[in-house]
């Protein structure tokens, strides 16, 4: 009888997840050491639950006070993981000064478009892969130029709209602020998701630039392709040439480039490949078009800053709002096999680890936006229709 009232008044143990904590604690915005003064623990004992590789044996009051510090459920710190992303799978299109911290909360993102996905496909099947896999060493223009052929376009045909061409290929785009801290420092990543790292996933800044956005893109289907297995130290290099091949065809863009160069001239070729001016500037100049002091002198005037609006123009190019930035659709097709036309974020959230809805709503949200929707319901199939 004594046993019995002993094991009655032992706390009741609860199992959570480390990459869980670290997940919510990044989101949030907290170092390691905050967190564990908000728990009241010291932080070794902290470090040790966030870094644990088998669930951690926690107290209901310990729970409580893990979940409410966070401000995230305690059901989603009990839910095992369904994606592991760690940030050296991760191939960014950012500047040098992005720090550890920010890479590991754009982490935290990713694992979020993968749990949407896996949830996605319990009852709608991933698009088939269209996208080969090059070896260590391989040309950029070279792979670049298989891709373009692999994806039924000629040599001299630009691509019209990149993101829907990625998404036909099984490429899942997901767009959103990603805050981070850091968030000027990066315009994209990608990396693999899945049990067997099969789906193949890119997250683009949400900006107003489409010329910024396609060679975002462009630039980590470069990554997808020649990096899969192990980025070498020249791999955003590699990236870059591959991005400009794969918009700006060699023989046809060699053809297209103005015997007289200026700003004005280049305009028209800017809209017929569908990229910035500096991008083409940069292509010119790598394939022998340009002199060194051409190139510099280019530049100089995108520096220029506008009298009018005392923007540079390369912050804001002539021809920036020639076209729309391109948005990505497929995931909302996705959300919509899985919890109908109506769907919430709410629901979405609820089934994803219930996490809060708050980064759940971007995702859905960057897939396109309607201005006169309510703000609980995805209505997946109207934002289609309006696309």
């Amino acid at each position: 009888m004594l046993k019995l009232v002993e094991e009655l008044s032992r706390p009741a143990s609860l199992r959570i997840y480390g990459p869980r904590l670290r997940d919510a604690r990044l989101l949030r915005g907290l170092t390691a050491k905050e967190t564990a003064q908000r728990l009241e623990v010291g932080p070794v004992k902290y470090s040790r639950m966030e870094n644990a590789d088998d669930p951690v044996t926690v107290t209901d009051a310990e729970l409580e006070r893990i979940a409410a510090s966070l401000s995230f459920s305690t059901t989603y710190f009990q839910t095992p993981p369904t994606t592991l992303v760690s940030t050296d799978d991760l191939c960014f299109r950012a500047k040098k000064s992005l720090t550890k911290t920010a890479q590991e909360v754009i982490n935290s993102w990713a694992t979020i478009c993968g749990d949407l996905l896996h949830e996605t496909f319990k009852s709608m099947a991933p698009v088939p892969v269209l996208l080969p896999n090059f070896p260590v060493g391989t040309s950029p223009e070279v792979a670049a130029r298989e891709t373009r052929t692999l994806w039924g376009y000629d040599d001299a045909e630009p691509i019209p709209h990149l993101t829907r061409r990625l998404e036909r290929s099984g490429i899942y785009v997901f767009s959103a602020p990603f805050e981070s801290g850091d968030r000027t420092h990066h315009d994209a990543l990608s990396t693999w998701v899945g049990e067997r790292r099969e789906h193949p996933v890119v997250l683009v800044r949400d900006i107003d630039s489409w010329e910024r956005i396609r060679l975002s893109l462009a630039h980590e289907v470069g990554h997808l392709a020649l990096h899969r297995f192990g980025k070498p130290e020249l791999g955003e290099e590699e990236a870059f040439d591959f991005g400009a091949a794969l918009l700006m065809p060699a023989a046809a863009f060699r053809k297209t480039w103005p015997g007289h160069v200026t700003l004005g001239s280049l305009k028209k070729i800017k809209l017929h490949w569908g990229v910035s001016l500096a991008a083409l500037i940069e292509r010119a100049f790598r394939m022998g078009l340009l002199r060194p002091e051409e190139r510099m002198n280019l530049y100089k005037q995108l520096s220029r800053r506008d009298r009018r609006t005392g923007i540079t123009l390369r912050a804001q190019e002539p021809g920036y709002d020639d076209r729309e930035p391109e948005r990505p659709l497929l995931v909302s097709k996705l959300l919509e096999g899985r919890f109908g036309p109506d769907g919430s974020v709410e629901d979405i959230s609820r089934a994803c680890a219930d996490r809060p809805s708050e980064f759940i709503r971007p995702l859905i949200e960057g897939q396109y936006r309607l201005p006169h929707q309510r703000a609980n319901v995805v209505s997946l199939a109207a934002r289609r229709a309006a696309n």
